[in-house]
């Protein structure tokens, strides 16, 4: 693989849904991510800005941050506002369940 660890990407498709991630438990334990609940989650294809290359990846957006409390620090760590989207990357080593068979193979730092 030729795509640098750190570069911008390109969202190239619309997105599918997917997924689940696990949770820092003696055993397997995994939080799930459901549109039901503010969610949505996608199977984006990105390409990189510096050498092109096209990498599959799972993210997970959540589509209204109003319920969480204003003093959270995900506001702070990324300059975000109060109920503002956050879309978090999922990395290798979380549970995903796909609507209709595909391959996926993301790697992220």
């Amino acid at each position: 693989m030729t795509t640098p660890i750190f570069q911008n990407y390109t969202v190239l498709e619309s997105p599918k849904k997917v997924a689940c991630h696990p949770m820092p438990y003696l055993y397997a334990v995994y939080f799930c991510h459901f549109d039901a609940i503010g969610t949505k989650t996608f199977k984006l294809q990105l390409a990189g800005d510096i050498t092109g290359d096209k990498v599959d990846a799972i993210v997970v957006c959540h589509m209204d941050t109003s319920g969480w409390s204003s003093d959270h620090a995900v506001f702070r760590m990324f300059g975000m506002k109060h109920g503002d989207a956050l879309c978090l990357v999922f990395f290798e080593g979380n549970l995903v369940w796909i609507d209709q068979p595909s391959t996926i193979a993301v790697s992220v730092a």
